[in-house]
C-alpha cells in the first residue's frame, strides 16, 4: 500500500482499525497466492522450496483471517465507545469550567478546573507560535483523559486525576442532577419578584401622575 494510502486509511478508520484492515489485506493476498500456487499444482507445475513454505502457511493464513473477521466488529466498537468517553471527558473539564455556579460546592476546586479549561483551549502564553500553543493544549487534553498524577500547572498542588475524581464525584450528587429545576424554580421566584416590584412601581408612578394632574388644575 502506498503512502498516502495508509494516512488516507488512518485518517478515516483511526489507527487501530487501519493497522487491523492492513494486516487483514496482508493475509487476504497471501491467501490469494497459495491459491495460485494450487492452481499451478494441478497443472502439473512444480513449485521452488520458497512457495512450497508458502503453501504450508495455508492453515494458519485461513485461522488468521478468521480471527481478525470476528475481531474487527467488537474493535470497531471499542474505538467509538472510547472515542465517546474522551470525547464526554473533554466536554465536562470544558462546560464545568466556565461555569460560575459550581464555585458554590466546597468540595470542588473550581479554580483548577477553570484554569484547566484555559489551559486546554486557549493560548496561555503569547510568546508561542499557534502550533505550539495549540500542542500544549492537547498535552493537557491528553493528561487529563489519563488521569495523569502531575500536577496541571508547576505552581499547582492539584493533579488532573485527582481533579478527576473530585468532578466525578460532583456528578454524582444530588446538585449535579437537580441543578436544573432548582434554577427553574430562582427564575420563576424572580420572575413573580419582578412582576410585583414592576406592578408596584406602576401603580406608584399612576399615582404620582394622578396627583400631577391635579395639582397642574390649578394653573390652568
Amino acid at each position: 500500500m502506498a503512502a498516502n494510502d495508509i494516512a488516507t486509511s488512518e485518517t478515516t478508520e483511526g489507527p487501530v482499525l487501519a493497522i487491523i484492515n492492513r494486516r487483514h489485506r496482508a493475509l487476504h493476498k497471501k491467501q490469494k497466492r497459495i491459491t495460485q500456487m494450487e492452481e499451478s499444482i494441478s497443472q502439473g507445475k512444480t513449485l521452488n522450496k520458497e512457495q512450497e513454505e508458502v503453501l504450508r502457511s495455508k492453515p494458519a493464513v485461513l485461522v488468521l483471517i478468521e480471527e481478525l473477521n470476528k475481531l474487527r466488529d467488537p474493535l470497531s466498537t471499542a474505538v467509538s465507545e472510547e472515542i465517546s468517553l474522551a470525547t464526554q471527558n473533554l466536554v465536562e473539564i470544558l462546560y464545568f469550567g466556565s461555569l460560575l455556579d459550581v464555585k458554590c460546592q466546597s468540595d470542588l476546586d473550581s479554580d483548577s478546573i477553570s484554569k484547566l479549561r484555559s489551559l486546554i483551549m486557549s493560548r496561555v502564553d503569547s510568546s508561542l507560535s499557534h502550533k505550539d500553543a495549540l500542542d500544549c493544549c492537547i498535552d493537557h487534553a491528553k493528561l487529563w483523559l489519563a488521569k495523569s498524577d502531575k500536577p496541571i500547572e508547576s505552581n499547582s498542588n492539584v493533579s488532573y486525576g485527582a481533579l478527576r475524581e473530585q468532578l466525578k464525584k460532583f456528578m454524582a450528587s444530588d446538585y449535579f442532577t437537580t441543578r436544573l429545576d432548582c434554577e427553574q424554580k430562582e427564575v420563576d421566584e424572580n420572575c413573580k419578584q419582578d412582576s410585583v416590584a414592576t406592578g408596584h412601581t406602576v401603580s406608584t408612578c399612576s399615582k404620582t401622575a394622578s396627583i400631577i394632574s391635579e395639582e397642574l388644575k390649578f394653573f390652568y
